[in-house]
C-alpha cells in the first residue's frame, strides 16, 4: 500500500485503493481496513479529498403544485419499457408514473 501511495494511487480513495489491491495484487482485504490504513499513512490525503465531497443543495418549493419535476428511467429500456414520474416538489408526492413503448419518439415523451 505505501507503494501505491507514493506513485499514481495518491490521488486514490479508500474505495478506489481497494479496488487496485483486489484487481492488481490479488489481495482479498477489507474495505474498513483500507480505509483504516489510508487515515494512518495518509492523513493530510484524506483531508483534501474530503474538499470535494458532494454536497447537497437546500431545495425549497413554495407549496404544493407550485413545482413539478419530470424524469425517466432508462435502466430497463433494454426489456423495451421506460419508466417516465412526475413528482411535485412540495410534497414529494408521485403524480404520475407511465411506461412507454418507447423513448425514442418525442410524441411518447411530450405527452
Amino acid at each position: 500500500m505505501a507503494l501505491e501511495l507514493g506513485g499514481s494511487g495518491s490521488k486514490l480513495g479508500y474505495r478506489s485503493l481497494w479496488q487496485r489491491l483486489r484487481k492488481v495484487y490479488h489481495l482479498k482485504v477489507k474495505q474498513k481496513h483500507v480505509l483504516g490504513l489510508l487515515r494512518e499513512m495518509d492523513p493530510d490525503g484524506i483531508e483534501a479529498r474530503r474538499r470535494y465531497k458532494l454536497r447537497h443543495r437546500e431545495y425549497h418549493a413554495e407549496g404544493p403544485n407550485a413545482r413539478w419535476h419530470g424524469d425517466n428511467h432508462d435502466k430497463i429500456k433494454i426489456f423495451g419499457f421506460p419508466i417516465y414520474g412526475i413528482i411535485d416538489g412540495y410534497s414529494r408526492k408521485v403524480l404520475s408514473l407511465r411506461v412507454a413503448s418507447t423513448n425514442n419518439r418525442p410524441q411518447v415523451i411530450g405527452s
